[in-house]
């Protein structure tokens, strides 16, 4: 009976100590919040973060994302969604100005950079968005 009583003692130690990676891997995910909603802005693009996703604007093309924009433990997301060009003249009725893009932002604070990867393009669009900026956007003209 004498030494179950420092074993019972161990095991609630052991038990403490350990529930939070047990917490974590028991769902199989990092914990999780959503990204602040309202209007993120900066050089060349304006987002506009609701609870179903993001409708972006870019200087010549537009963006969306059709899921909820969701953070991991280190304040990143990646999702997939679409990116359409746009031109100053209008397009021809058969054409399909639209791809699929992949989203990746990583939130520190209130600044969010975000890359965007554009499918069939090599390289890869990036740009520093502050939380309630209305972004500053130069039209195709």
């Amino acid at each position: 009976m004498s030494h179950r009583f420092p074993m019972l003692l161990l095991a609630a130690i052991v038990s403490i100590l350990l529930a939070p990676s047990l917490a974590k891997s028991a769902g199989g995910r990092s914990p999780s919040r959503p990204l602040p909603l309202g209007v993120w802005g900066g050089n060349h693009i304006r987002m506009e973060v609701n609870s179903d996703g993001a409708e972006l604007e870019f200087d010549c093309a537009r963006g969306k994302i059709s899921a909820p924009i969701t953070l991991d433990a280190q304040g990143r997301f990646r999702l997939k969604g679409l990116y359409k060009r746009e031109t100053p003249a209008p397009a021809a009725a058969d054409a399909d100005m639209s791809a699929n893009a992949v989203y990746s932002g990583t939130l520190k604070g209130s600044t969010l950079h975000l890359e965007v990867s554009i499918s069939g393009q090599s390289d890869v669009k990036s740009f520093d968005l502050a939380q309630g900026d209305q972004g500053t956007l130069a039209k195709c003209a």
